[in-house]
Order: structure tokens, then C-alpha cells, then sequence
């Protein structure tokens, strides 16, 4: 995949694959209003790479080994 800019919008199909995750996952968060934020016009949806990697730092959850 080429080098994305931290703004530039991704479907939720690339999203989730850079980041490794199911786009129903995506989907569901999204839906629930407990996921990363989105641009959505119309029936298009976009997640903006770098406010996406915020949220995911944000949420992160620390375990203890």
C-alpha cells in the first residue's frame, strides 16, 4: 500500500487493513457510535488515518503480565 498523509480519507475496506482489523468491526463500532471518528456524506463513509490512530491511542488498554 502506498504511504498515506495522516488526513487523507480511507474507506473503512483500507482502513481496516492497514490497521489489521475486520471491517465489521469497523462497521459495528461505527453503528454503536463507540468507534474511531468518521466522515460520512451520504452513504460514503471515511475514517481520516491520523484521527484514527489517535482514538486507537487514546482507547488503548494496558495489561498487566
Amino acid at each position: 500500500m502506498a504511504r498515506t498523509a495522516p488526513d487523507m480519507p480511507l474507506t473503512t475496506e483500507e482502513i481496516a487493513a492497514l490497521l489489521g482489523l475486520s471491517e465489521k468491526w469497523f462497521i459495528n463500532n461505527r453503528w454503536q457510535r463507540k468507534g474511531p471518528p468518521f466522515i460520512q456524506t451520504g452513504r460514503i463513509v471515511r475514517y481520516e488515518l491520523g484521527a484514527t490512530l489517535d482514538w486507537f491511542r487514546k482507547h488503548r488498554q494496558k495489561t498487566i503480565n
